[in-house]
């Protein structure tokens, strides 16, 4: 996973390039666990690869 995918705001970068599935899992899980108690909502664009994501 490239590290420069961190923003302040946000995750940028290109999926297969910067970061895989895997990595993506990663990220979301310490994301939920961050945010246990609270309610998290997920968005995605039209990109082939959001429904992956």
């Amino acid at each position: 996973m490239n590290r420069d995918i961190f923003r302040a705001y946000d995750i940028r970068g290109i999926f297969g390039v910067d970061f895989e599935p895997s990595d993506f899992y990663r990220i979301a899980r310490a994301f939920a666990a961050y945010f246990l108690p609270k309610t998290v909502a997920v968005g995605h664009d039209v990109r082939e690869s959001s429904p992956q994501l």
